[in-house]
């Protein structure tokens, strides 16, 4: 008799949470990719053999083994050589380990104080010390040009690879456009989304409403790229913004530059194809709110707010705010700075006379170097 009690209330507790877990996917349509994600994420990260062994079948063939990859803050040296990845980075860049990067073609140009592009000092660098984001920019050193042949949009995911190569298989790295991205949220927020309230997902993809490019296989078949529909109508791929683990990052870019090898172009088509084939196994973590990056990019319905003297832009749909926002394709004209479309910026792109005073000494990392903003972009401070 007493077993049977234990068991009616064991009986009971169950079904008591299977019906809360039924109403609260009820209340939030992401619940079972969170769960999905939870399940998966312990089993899914690469092991450290295995992260050595994909970063050295496309690094094996550097003939050169001093060719040095520059890592900062922290120790700066770092040698790749034809037998092992680099030796892991110890520098932790905050207190949750992630490490924000941009893969820069400007970055050649920024180090040797050469001319390179206003717009990207007017979007990321700028954005960037206005919300304490600890950014680091690279793409000069040799060894960030293997797998960089073709156009400069794909030859990034070379760079990209070259990068998570010289890191630990469990650090994180949050990779952004770096000509293109308006940071809008402090990092620290970053940090608490990541680590809080999304518990550390291997692999986090950012959405949009816009498929693109128009001609890729998935355009016009959202369950294409999201097999699970998306709740929020963000059902495509942006890859301007992504957080993952070095061993997650590396094998799902060597799926990437195999697609290249088997005549594959552009990143945005490749990069969804790649997840639509291994979203369920490998547990990616697909942000259908928009609450890590946000894409301006036409259909998507947003609006600009004022709060505490600085404006944030909220997406209609979903109603977030998201951390970072994606001036992708036709978002640049929705959203441009000569204009004065950024609350830092005046008419003309003039800097305010206070942004100026608070973004000047902050320091960014090209390469390893650290400079200061006014370093990088002297015109706006003449």
């Amino acid at each position: 008799m007493k077993t049977k009690s234990i068991m009616t209330a064991a009986t009971k507790m169950l079904m008591a949470l299977i019906s809360i877990i039924a109403f609260s996917s009820i209340l939030n349509p992401n619940f079972i990719d969170y769960i999905h994600t939870f399940h998966t994420k312990s089993t899914k990260v690469l092991s450290s053999e295995k992260h050595a062994r994909i970063c050295n079948q496309h690094f094996r063939k550097n003939t050169d083994a001093d060719i040095q990859v520059i890592l900062g803050p922290g120790p700066t040296k770092k040698t790749w050589n034809a037998e092992s990845v680099l030796p892991h980075h110890n520098g932790s860049t905050s207190g949750t380990g992630i490490r924000v990067v941009g893969i820069s073609y400007d970055a050649g140009n920024i180090l040797n104080s050469m001319p390179f592009s206003h717009y990207m000092c007017e979007t990321t660098i700028f954005s960037a010390a206005l919300n304490d984001i600890p950014l680091q920019l690279y793409g000069a050193q040799p060894v960030m040009q293997m797998h960089s042949e073709g156009s400069e949009k794909d030859g990034k995911v070379g760079r990209m690879m070259a990068l998570v190569c010289a890191l630990p298989v469990d650090e994180v790295v949050m990779m952004v456009d770096a000509w293109d991205t308006v940071f809008q949220r402090k990092f620290a927020e970053l940090e608490f989304l990541y680590a809080h309230k999304w518990l550390s997902p291997d692999f986090v993809i950012g959405a949009e409403a816009n498929c693109w490019p128009d001609w890729a296989p998935y355009c016009g078949n959202s369950s294409y790229v999201q097999p699970d529909p998306s709740p929020t109508g963000f059902g495509f791929i942006n890859s301007g913004t992504l957080i993952g683990k070095a061993g997650v990052w590396s094998e799902f870019l060597n799926d990437v530059i195999n697609a290249y090898n088997d005549g594959l172009k552009d990143d945005q088509n490749v990069f969804a194809q790649i997840i639509h084939r291994h979203y369920k196994q490998r547990g990616y973590f697909i942000d259908h709110d928009m609450e890590l990056v946000g894409s301006l990019q036409p259909p998507a319905k947003y609006a600009a707010y004022w709060h505490n003297d600085r404006q944030y832009f909220v997406i209609g749909d979903t109603r977030t705010v998201p951390a970072v926002i994606h001036l992708n394709g036709g978002g640049k004209e929705l959203v441009n700075p000569a204009r004065g479309d950024l609350w830092y910026l005046e008419v003309g792109e003039i800097l305010t006379p206070r942004v100026k005073k608070a973004v000047q000494d902050y320091h960014i990392f090209v390469d390893g170097v650290k400079k200061t903003v006014s370093e990088i972009c002297p015109d706006f401070f003449k």
